[in-house]
Protein backbone atom coordinates (compact mmCIF):
# COMPACT_ATOMS: atom_id res chain seq x y z
CA UNK A 1 0.00 0.00 0.00
CA UNK A 2 1.32 3.28 -0.82
CA UNK A 3 -0.04 6.61 0.82
CA UNK A 4 0.29 10.03 2.69
CA UNK A 5 0.02 10.66 6.10
CA UNK A 6 -1.94 14.04 6.30
CA UNK A 7 -1.41 15.80 9.55
CA UNK A 8 -4.40 13.70 11.52
CA UNK A 9 -3.15 12.07 13.97
CA UNK A 10 -4.77 10.45 17.57
CA UNK A 11 -3.18 8.50 20.21
CA UNK A 12 -5.68 6.18 21.76
CA UNK A 13 -3.87 6.29 25.53
CA UNK A 14 -6.24 4.05 27.84
CA UNK A 15 -5.55 1.14 25.87
CA UNK A 16 -4.09 -2.77 27.65
CA UNK A 17 -1.22 -2.77 26.07
CA UNK A 18 0.46 0.69 27.31
CA UNK A 19 4.19 -0.21 25.69
CA UNK A 20 2.25 -0.48 22.22
CA UNK A 21 -0.49 2.21 22.13
CA UNK A 22 -2.99 2.74 18.81
CA UNK A 23 -2.45 5.84 16.20
CA UNK A 24 -5.50 6.85 14.64
CA UNK A 25 -4.84 8.67 11.37
CA UNK A 26 -6.21 9.92 7.73
CA UNK A 27 -4.31 7.60 5.09
CA UNK A 28 -4.82 8.65 1.60
CA UNK A 29 -4.36 5.52 -0.57
CA UNK A 30 -3.67 5.72 -4.65
CA UNK A 31 -5.96 3.58 -6.16
CA UNK A 32 -7.51 3.56 -9.85
CA UNK A 33 -10.46 5.43 -8.46
CA UNK A 34 -8.84 8.71 -7.49
CA UNK A 35 -6.89 9.10 -3.92
CA UNK A 36 -9.65 7.91 -1.21
CA UNK A 37 -8.90 8.83 2.72
CA UNK A 38 -9.87 6.72 5.25
CA UNK A 39 -9.44 6.36 8.99
CA UNK A 40 -6.45 4.08 9.42
CA UNK A 41 -4.86 2.34 12.48
CA UNK A 42 -1.77 0.94 13.98
CA UNK A 43 0.41 0.52 16.69
CA UNK A 44 3.48 3.03 17.38
CA UNK A 45 5.90 0.56 16.04
CA UNK A 46 3.86 0.60 13.01
CA UNK A 47 2.28 -3.19 13.25
CA UNK A 48 -0.83 -4.44 12.80
CA UNK A 49 -1.69 -1.04 10.51
CA UNK A 50 -5.71 -1.55 9.38
CA UNK A 51 -8.26 0.60 8.25
CA UNK A 52 -11.22 1.41 9.84
CA UNK A 53 -14.67 -0.26 9.56
CA UNK A 54 -16.58 2.48 10.60
CA UNK A 55 -20.51 2.57 11.12
CA UNK A 56 -21.24 5.69 8.43
CA UNK A 57 -18.03 5.33 7.09
CA UNK A 58 -15.57 5.56 5.23
CA UNK A 59 -14.45 8.10 8.10
CA UNK A 60 -12.24 11.23 8.21
CA UNK A 61 -10.54 13.73 10.91
CA UNK A 62 -9.90 11.51 13.32
CA UNK A 63 -10.27 12.50 16.97
CA UNK A 64 -10.21 10.12 20.04
CA UNK A 65 -11.74 11.46 23.44
CA UNK A 66 -8.78 12.03 26.33
CA UNK A 67 -10.36 8.93 27.74
CA UNK A 68 -9.26 6.83 24.97
CA UNK A 69 -12.83 5.15 24.78
CA UNK A 70 -14.74 7.24 21.87
CA UNK A 71 -13.37 8.54 18.49
CA UNK A 72 -15.07 11.40 16.43
CA UNK A 73 -15.18 11.58 12.95
CA UNK A 74 -16.46 12.84 9.65
CA UNK A 75 -18.50 11.34 7.11
CA UNK A 76 -19.00 13.50 3.85
CA UNK A 77 -21.86 12.85 0.81
CA UNK A 78 -20.74 12.85 -3.00
CA UNK A 79 -23.29 13.83 -5.09
CA UNK A 80 -23.04 13.74 -8.95
CA UNK A 81 -20.43 15.65 -9.84
CA UNK A 82 -17.98 14.14 -6.99
CA UNK A 83 -17.83 17.54 -4.99
CA UNK A 84 -18.20 16.94 -1.40
CA UNK A 85 -22.25 17.87 -0.39
CA UNK A 86 -23.32 17.59 3.03
CA UNK A 87 -21.48 15.84 5.92
CA UNK A 88 -22.13 14.98 9.30
CA UNK A 89 -19.91 13.90 12.70
CA UNK A 90 -20.12 10.91 14.34
CA UNK A 91 -19.19 9.73 18.01
CA UNK A 92 -18.21 6.37 17.93
CA UNK A 93 -18.21 4.30 21.32
CA UNK A 94 -14.43 2.10 20.53
CA UNK A 95 -15.98 -0.44 23.33
CA UNK A 96 -19.31 -1.28 22.02
CA UNK A 97 -18.46 -0.31 18.08
CA UNK A 98 -22.14 1.95 18.36
CA UNK A 99 -21.76 5.03 16.71
CA UNK A 100 -24.58 8.19 17.31
CA UNK A 101 -24.80 10.92 15.05
CA UNK A 102 -23.91 14.53 16.83
CA UNK A 103 -24.52 17.12 13.50
CA UNK A 104 -24.79 17.24 10.21
CA UNK A 105 -23.07 20.90 8.65
CA UNK A 106 -21.29 21.61 6.00
CA UNK A 107 -17.60 21.64 5.14
CA UNK A 108 -16.62 19.45 8.52
CA UNK A 109 -13.02 19.04 9.79
CA UNK A 110 -12.03 18.60 12.98
CA UNK A 111 -13.45 17.80 15.98
CA UNK A 112 -12.61 17.09 19.91
CA UNK A 113 -14.92 16.15 22.99
CA UNK A 114 -14.61 17.60 26.13
CA UNK A 115 -12.82 15.64 29.39
CA UNK A 116 -16.20 15.49 30.88
CA UNK A 117 -17.66 13.93 27.72
CA UNK A 118 -20.13 16.71 27.33
CA UNK A 119 -19.24 19.19 24.60
CA UNK A 120 -18.03 18.56 21.16
CA UNK A 121 -16.09 21.44 19.59
CA UNK A 122 -16.21 21.72 15.86
CA UNK A 123 -15.04 22.72 12.80
CA UNK A 124 -17.76 23.72 9.91
CA UNK A 125 -16.58 25.64 7.16
CA UNK A 126 -15.20 28.65 8.44
CA UNK A 127 -16.33 28.49 11.78
CA UNK A 128 -15.43 27.46 15.28
CA UNK A 129 -18.24 26.04 17.12
CA UNK A 130 -19.54 23.65 20.10
CA UNK A 131 -22.36 21.42 20.62
CA UNK A 132 -23.93 19.11 23.34
CA UNK A 133 -22.57 15.79 22.59
CA UNK A 134 -25.97 14.43 22.74
CA UNK A 135 -26.57 16.97 19.40
CA UNK A 136 -28.48 19.75 21.07
CA UNK A 137 -27.65 23.03 21.69
CA UNK A 138 -25.37 23.45 19.01
CA UNK A 139 -24.08 27.53 18.29
CA UNK A 140 -21.00 29.55 16.92
CA UNK A 141 -18.06 30.10 18.63
CA UNK A 142 -16.05 32.17 16.52
CA UNK A 143 -16.69 33.04 12.88
CA UNK A 144 -13.24 33.40 11.37
CA UNK A 145 -11.05 35.80 13.59
CA UNK A 146 -12.78 38.97 13.21
CA UNK A 147 -15.44 37.86 10.78
CA UNK A 148 -12.59 37.21 7.66
CA UNK A 149 -12.65 33.68 6.65
CA UNK A 150 -9.29 32.23 7.84
CA UNK A 151 -10.42 28.92 8.99
CA UNK A 152 -9.24 26.53 12.04
CA UNK A 153 -7.06 23.65 12.90
CA UNK A 154 -7.76 21.63 15.43
CA UNK A 155 -9.66 22.01 18.48
CA UNK A 156 -8.27 20.90 21.60
CA UNK A 157 -10.27 21.01 25.38
CA UNK A 158 -7.66 22.17 28.31
CA UNK A 159 -8.22 20.25 31.25
CA UNK A 160 -11.28 22.70 32.42
CA UNK A 161 -14.12 20.95 30.16
CA UNK A 162 -15.48 24.38 29.13
CA UNK A 163 -12.59 26.26 27.83
CA UNK A 164 -11.69 25.18 23.98
CA UNK A 165 -7.65 26.39 22.13
CA UNK A 166 -8.33 26.91 19.21
CA UNK A 167 -6.00 27.87 16.37
CA UNK A 168 -6.51 30.01 13.04
CA UNK A 169 -4.14 32.46 10.93
CA UNK A 170 -0.98 32.19 12.77
CA UNK A 171 -2.77 32.63 16.39
CA UNK A 172 -3.27 30.55 19.27
CA UNK A 173 -6.51 31.25 21.86
CA UNK A 174 -8.90 29.97 24.39
CA UNK A 175 -12.12 30.48 24.14
CA UNK A 176 -15.62 29.40 26.45
CA UNK A 177 -17.68 27.02 24.97
CA UNK A 178 -20.31 29.86 25.97
CA UNK A 179 -18.69 31.79 23.78
CA UNK A 180 -17.05 33.92 26.44
CA UNK A 181 -13.52 35.36 25.21
CA UNK A 182 -10.56 34.03 26.60
CA UNK A 183 -7.22 34.32 25.83
CA UNK A 184 -4.84 35.01 22.86
CA UNK A 185 -1.63 33.18 23.90
CA UNK A 186 0.45 33.21 20.32
CA UNK A 187 0.36 35.30 17.73
CA UNK A 188 2.59 34.60 14.56
CA UNK A 189 2.38 36.23 11.37
CA UNK A 190 -0.75 37.98 10.56
CA UNK A 191 -2.22 37.12 7.32
CA UNK A 192 -0.26 34.43 6.79
CA UNK A 193 -3.00 31.70 6.39
CA UNK A 194 -1.35 29.61 8.99
CA UNK A 195 -3.58 27.36 11.15
CA UNK A 196 -1.94 24.05 12.78
CA UNK A 197 -3.05 21.58 14.51
CA UNK A 198 -1.83 22.42 18.29
CA UNK A 199 -1.89 19.86 21.26
CA UNK A 200 -1.32 20.03 25.02
CA UNK A 201 1.50 17.96 26.82
CA UNK A 202 -0.58 15.76 29.45
CA UNK A 203 0.17 17.92 32.10
CA UNK A 204 -1.50 20.79 30.17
Amino acid sequence: RTGLLVPTVETIADCPDRARPWLLLDLVEETAKGFPSRVYAMRVDGAQGHFLDLPHGPGYFPSVSPDGTKLLYATYSFPAGGAPGGSALYLYDLVSHAASLVVTTSGLTYSALSPDGQTVAYVSDYSLRAIDADGTNDRELIHGPNGDGFGYGHPEFTSDPHTVLYVTDGAIGTIGIDGTPGQTLLTTIPGSLQYPNAAFSPDY
